[in-house]
C-alpha cells in the first residue's frame, strides 16, 4: 500500500489508459476510503483471524496477477483490457483496506496486556514506520534493478507468509475479555507428578 500510494504516479502510466497517472495515483486512495468506512461494521461480525488470513491470501492474488501482467505485458494497449492493472489496483486498495490493513492496528490494542499495552502499541508503531522508511527508500532501486513485476510478486510472497503465519499463530481475539486476552500466550504451568 505504501508502494503504490508514495509511487503511484510513476507505477499507474499504462499506455491505453486516458487518465493522466497523478489523476490516477488519486483515484487509487478511493478503495482505501470506502474499505475502511466498511471494515468496522464487517469486523463486528467476524473475527480478526479469519479476516486477516483470507485478506492476505486474496491480496497474494491480486499482487501475484499485477506482476503477471506487468512482467509480461500480455494486455492490449487500447480497448478495455487496456485498464486491467488499474482494476486490480483498485481491488487491491479494497482488499487490503478490507483485510490485511486494519488487522494489525486493531491486534496490538488487544494482545498486549494492559500494563504493556502504551509500551507495545508504541514499539509496533515504531518498527511499521522504520520498515515503511526502508521499503519506500529501496522500491526505486528494486523496480529499476527486477522490473516492477518482481515488486509485485515479491510483495505477494510476503502476503502468503503472512497469511500462511497466522494461521498457525495469530489467535482469535475477538468477543474476548481482557483476563481471556491476557492468558493466550501466557506460559502455562506443567502440572507436577508425584512418584
Amino acid at each position: 500500500m505504501d508502494d503504490l500510494s508514495t509511487y503511484g504516479p510513476t507505477i499507474f502510466k499504462y499506455p491505453g489508459v486516458n487518465l493522466d497517472a497523478n489523476v490516477l495515483s488519486m483515484l487509487f486512495q478511493v478503495p482505501f476510503i470506502v474499505g475502511f468506512a466498511i471494515v468496522p461494521f464487517l469486523m463486528t461480525k467476524i473475527g480478526r483471524r479469519p479476516q486477516f488470513i483470507v485478506g492476505s491470501f486474496v491480496l497474494a492474488i491480486v499482487l501475484t496477477l499485477l506482476g503477471v501482467v506487468e512482467q509480461y505485458k500480455f494486455i492490449p494497449d487500447h480497448g478495455f483490457l487496456a485498464y486491467t492493472p488499474v482494476i486490480l489496483h483498485f481491488v487491491f486498495g479494497l482488499v487490503y483496506s478490507l483485510g490485511m490493513g486494519p488487522v494489525p492496528f486493531t491486534l496490538t490494542g488487544e494482545l498486549f496486556p494492559q500494563h504493556l499495552k502504551s509500551f507495545g502499541c508504541g514499539v509496533t508503531m515504531a518498527c511499521r514506520f522504520i520498515s515503511q522508511f526502508f521499503i519506500l527508500k529501496i522500491f526505486m532501486v528494486v523496480k529499476d534493478s527486477w522490473g516492477l513485476g518482481s515488486v509485485y510478486w515479491m510483495h505477494a510472497l510476503v502476503a502468503l507468509v503472512a497469511s500462511v503465519v497466522a494461521f498457525f499463530m495469530l489467535p482469535e481475539t475477538k468477543n474476548k475479555t481482557y483476563t481471556e486476552l491476557s492468558n493466550i500466550y501466557s506460559k502455562k504451568e506443567k502440572p507436577i507428578v508425584a512418584l
